[in-house]
């Protein structure tokens, strides 16, 4: 008679309260995520309750991997998700929250919530300061133009000229790279493509191509003629020695632009960036392109290959880590190129990394390597890396690599204790050795605030 009352008084109360919900005695309810919604926020709010008495706390899983959820009030459960918890599937997918527990009775009551996780970056003109980066090396200002993922934010310099000292003579580059939650230990000084060793892009236009309204990946475009880089002349230090520097290296004003895309999808924590030069005159242009990286920062150095951890004055070009020690701990930059027809290499100049595409350093500096020549009248060379900004572990750039150039890879766990407490801040070199000594440094890890 109790059963038959509840469902009685359910209906009265729906024909005459529309906004009343009545359950059955044992059911789960899933009010967030609402089933078949579109979510744009960064995070996702899960909120289920069940009704009824079980003999066990529900299981529940998103995409069919463990989710933890915390109780609160009694059987009613919550968990606030981001991207960094990494369980999403892609926007074009739909997301399946499913949750059982089992009844005092022995019934298996099982509920679940299909929803599309649809976040989007932006670009934007920074008119607002309390947009900008902080921390001891950030240097964007008012007028310079975002993007904004939901993990990081990324500077790109206006194209007015702005000297930031080093490699940082012109505009239109990437200046700051900052995590949304780890503000204030900003510690990257800036990024030049480089057209021809002693020359870089002197961007005059930047033009916001994608404001990332429409769900793409926010994208900035700038662009501009080479010009000499004041900073370094390597055809001077090679003549000082006693060698004739390549002509084409030596001050070479080159009928040559360059265009840089960054481009930044919804839940990206590194900028994908893209430079096409074109060379806009009747006769072949000769290149040794790369690129001029100066992170500058409270920064060890981790490239990959090595025979161990910090800068080698040259090397295999692979990936590149510069990851915060000090008052920068918590932050890391990572530096991935597209997979290069050609090894390229580099070398380590008054403390900035030299990156050059397709040659090695000696080749290029004595000649023996021309370069990459671009056919007259709008033929191209394009080069396509990736900036990335994580958490404070040089593991993160040879993530990165793996996920993007699909290298092989395995999975490594493992926590630091000291007398059995947890060593925060450890790091754990991964390497190859012979003869007792590292042959080739794989990985290197920062443990967590828990040791792992």
């Amino acid at each position: 008679m109790r059963t038959r009352i509840s469902l009685l008084a359910c209906a009265l109360l729906l024909l005459t309260q529309t906004a009343t919900t009545c359950y059955p005695i044992t059911t789960i309810s899933i009010p967030k995520p609402a089933a078949n919604s579109i979510i744009e926020d960064c995070t996702v709010d899960v909120k289920f309750s069940l009704f009824g008495t079980y003999s066990t706390p529900p299981t529940v899983t998103l995409n069919f991997e463990p989710l933890a959820v915390v109780e609160g009030p009694p059987q009613t459960y919550t968990a606030t998700l981001g991207p960094e918890d990494g369980m999403f599937v892609g926007t074009a997918s739909p997301n399946l929250l499913l949750v059982q527990a089992t009844t005092t009775g022995g019934d298996l009551i099982t509920q679940g919530s299909s929803f599309h996780y649809a976040p989007k970056a932006e670009a934007f003109t920074i008119s607002n300061p309390a947009d900008l980066p902080t921390g001891p090396l950030a240097h964007g200002r008012v007028g310079d133009t975002m993007l904004r993922s939901c993990q990081a934010k990324f500077v790109i310099q206006d194209v007015a000229q702005r000297d930031l000292y080093s490699v940082g003579q012109y505009g239109g580059n990437l200046i700051d790279a900052e995590r949304l939650d780890n503000p204030g230990v900003e510690n990257w000084l800036e990024f030049a493509p480089m057209v021809n060793v002693e020359t870089v892009i002197n961007a005059d236009m930047l033009e916001i191509m994608n404001d990332g309204a429409d769900g793409l990946p926010a994208e900035v475009r700038t662009c501009g003629p080479d010009d000499l880089l004041d900073f370094a002349n390597p055809s001077s230090q090679i003549s000082d020695v006693g060698f004739m520097p390549p002509a084409n290296l030596n001050d070479n004003d080159q009928t040559i632009t360059g265009c840089t895309t960054y481009s930044l999808g919804a839940t990206d924590d590194y900028v994908t960036v893209e430079t096409v030069l074109t060379n806009e005159g009747p006769a072949v242009e000769t290149v040794v392109a790369g690129d001029w990286l100066n992170p500058a920062g409270e920064l060890d150095v981790f490239q990959s290959p090595n025979a161990g951890v910090g800068p080698a004055l040259t090397n295999t070009l692979g990936p590149m880590s510069f990851s915060g020690r000090g008052a920068a701990a918590g932050v890391d930059y990572s530096y991935i190129t597209d997979p290069l027809p050609d090894a390229g290499e580099y070398v380590v100049i008054s403390g900035v990394t030299v990156v050059l595409h397709n040659t090695g350093v000696i080749n290029a500096l004595l000649g023996l390597d021309p370069g990459d020549a671009i056919a007259p009248s709008g033929g191209t060379f394009t080069m396509r890396r990736f900036i990335g900004v994580g958490d404070g572990s040089s593991s993160n750039a040879i993530d990165l690599d793996v996920a993007l150039n699909g290298k092989p890879s395995a999975r490594l766990d493992g926590c630091v204790t000291v007398n059995g407490v947890p060593a925060p801040g450890a790091r754990v070199t991964v390497a190859t050795f012979a003869s007792g000594l590292p042959t080739d440094i794989k990985s290197h890890f920062t443990t967590d605030a828990a040791g792992c």
